[in-house]
């Protein structure tokens, strides 16, 4: 005999569990990727909060042949106004003339680290700003 009421079904299926897990089992493996990516960003973070606004950096490049080469950037009056200068540092580790002017007649200048992106700030004469930002790849 044949009920008249189709049989109610509760509950989910074995396939419809599976897929539910599979879900929650991605999703918490990316919440676990992201917290980690946090964490590591975190860390650099930290290892760079000694670094304060300064008028002075100075920046390391390896050459092709492995050997390294240090350059500063230095904001100064040498005695004809303020100017950003580029000096390349000998081997003998003595600093002579720069070797070229950035500019002439910046207002200021500032190197800070932010997020871990150094950046240059340079104010001219006329109060315009102008940020140049780089960041290490390795």
């Amino acid at each position: 005999m044949n009920s008249r009421f189709p049989r109610l079904r509760r509950g989910f299926t074995l396939i419809e569990l599976s897929i539910a897990m599979m879900l929650g089992l991605a999703t918490g493996t990316m919440l676990l990727a992201l917290f980690n990516q946090q964490l590591a960003f975190l860390k650099l973070y930290k290892s760079q909060n000694f670094l304060t606004a300064s008028p002075v950096v100075v920046l390391n490049f390896r050459q092709p042949d492995g050997t390294m080469r240090a350059t500063i950037m230095s904001f100064e009056n040498r005695g004809t106004g303020n100017a950003l200068y580029y000096y390349v540092v000998p081997v003998s580790g003595v600093l002579g003339t720069p070797q070229w002017a950035v500019s002439k007649s910046p207002r200021n200048v500032s190197f800070a680290m932010e997020n871990g992106i150094l950046r240059m700030t340079l104010t001219g004469p006329n109060s315009e700003e102008i940020t140049y930002s780089g960041t290490m790849q390795q």
